[in-house]
């Protein structure tokens, strides 16, 4: 990360700072949405009568659209969470690296 105190300024906000928030912001929410789909899938596989089955339904509530209730429903938003987690890390690194 970086350590530099000179830099642009656009509107008062310094890109080290955005990029700083974005890692922390993404670091959380993939750390919070990977616990809520690790415990759902579990969930997932305890209620499925093979193992074989419960990934299907693993699949096809994480690949599927964002329909359904209950058990499903949390798998999927817990791996949207993981995927906007990432993207939010992955911004933070790309703008604390251009400096």
């Amino acid at each position: 990360m970086s350590r530099r105190t000179g830099g642009r300024r656009l509107s008062g906000v310094r890109p080290e700072q955005v990029g700083t928030l974005a890692v922390q912001v993404g670091y959380a929410t993939v750390t919070a949405a990977l616990l809520l789909a690790a415990v759902t899938f579990g969930v997932l596989l305890a209620r499925a009568p093979t193992v074989a089955a419960g990934i299907d339904a693993a699949v096809a509530a994480g690949t599927g659209p964002l329909s359904g209730s209950g058990v499903t429903w949390l798998f999927h938003v817990g791996v949207l969470g993981v995927l906007i987690g990432s993207w939010l890390l992955g911004l933070g690194l790309i703008i604390d690296g251009l400096d």
